[in-house]
């Protein structure tokens, strides 16, 4: 066990991992999709043996069939980040209650937001039927039992991302700016976005600027080589989120920006909100277009 109260373990990758079966004593699921990490969507509330902290603990040396988080140094492939991010989701949707809201925090990197339930006054709900009174406030049993269970699994996907890292990657973590007090937060999106940046050898010590042309360039400079499609996508997107984290801009700019909003109309009878949301929209279809022609070029 690690000396600084740290969960789980420094043995190093290939050694036996024993992380149990899930309740219908199946082994581990598998990966699955072109690298973006989605796992078994379907998953809501499985009924499986949540596992405690405590047992988290106990198991040794992260998921079973699972490959480590690595530096480098140890490992240059540049997709293994979403790889080990994408077993790490399967792992998680398949053994915990409201597994999608934590699935999502690993697909997004961003903690997923729960929306709460029309909050009634005591007049209104005195007005409702039976039936709609009964579907509100279930509507709020879920909402809390979500919220509560969302924090406690928080505490635990931390622990089980620690336990999928190599030695080398625990001291490259350990010395990174705000590790201790991200670490007593259990904040996953923080420990996440280290990661990556680790995996994808970003330095925080250099300048703004200068960190966003490296990772321009690690994009230019991307070649499938000898990688499975999967493979060089699950890189090309980890190098894409990263070169995006730092504030690069696939759309070429905001001129171009400009030049696909002219492009869209506002409509009869279409509200500000509708409009700006069609524009998003179309953004996001000339980014994942860019993409495309990016990867077959």
């Amino acid at each position: 066990m690690p000396s600084d109260g740290e969960t789980g373990t420094d043995a190093a990758p290939g050694a036996s991992r024993d992380t149990g079966t899930s309740a219908k004593g199946t082994s581990l699921p598998a990966g699955n999709g072109r690298g973006r990490g989605h796992g078994r969507g379907r998953h809501n509330r499985r009924h499986h043996h949540t596992i405690t902290k405590q047992e988290t603990i106990t198991q040794p040396g992260g998921i079973a069939g699972a490959p480590y988080f690595k530096t480098p140094t140890e490992n240059g492939d540049k997709a293994l980040f979403n790889k080990v991010k994408g077993k790490v989701r399967d792992y998680v949707l398949d053994r915990y209650d409201h597994g999608l809201d934590i699935g999502s925090l690993l697909s997004n990197l961003t903690d997923p937001v729960i929306t709460e339930p029309f909050d009634h006054t005591q007049a209104e709900i005195d007005k409702m039927g039976v039936l709609k009174r009964m579907k509100w406030e279930n509507e709020c049993q879920i909402y809390f039992e979500r919220v509560s269970t969302l924090k406690s699994n928080k505490v635990i996907l931390y622990s089980i991302l620690w336990n999928q890292f190599s030695s080398a990657m625990r001291i490259k973590v350990k010395g990174t700016s705000g590790y201790t007090e991200n670490k007593e937060g259990n904040n996953c999106v923080w420990l996440l976005e280290t990661i990556r940046a680790v995996c994808l050898d970003y330095d925080s010590s250099k300048s703004e600027l200068m960190s966003l042309d490296n990772s321009l360039e690690r994009l230019i400079l991307y070649r499938q080589l000898e990688k499975t499609n999967e493979d060089y996508f699950r890189g090309y997107m980890t190098l894409v989120a990263v070169f995006e984290q730092q504030g690069g801009d696939l759309l070429y700019g905001q001129k171009f920006r400009d030049k696909v909003t002219k492009k869209i109309p506002v409509l009869r009878g279409q509200s500000t909100e509708e409009h700006e949301a069609q524009i998003k929209q179309e953004l996001r279809i000339q980014r994942e277009k860019i993409i495309t022609v990016s990867l077959i070029k």
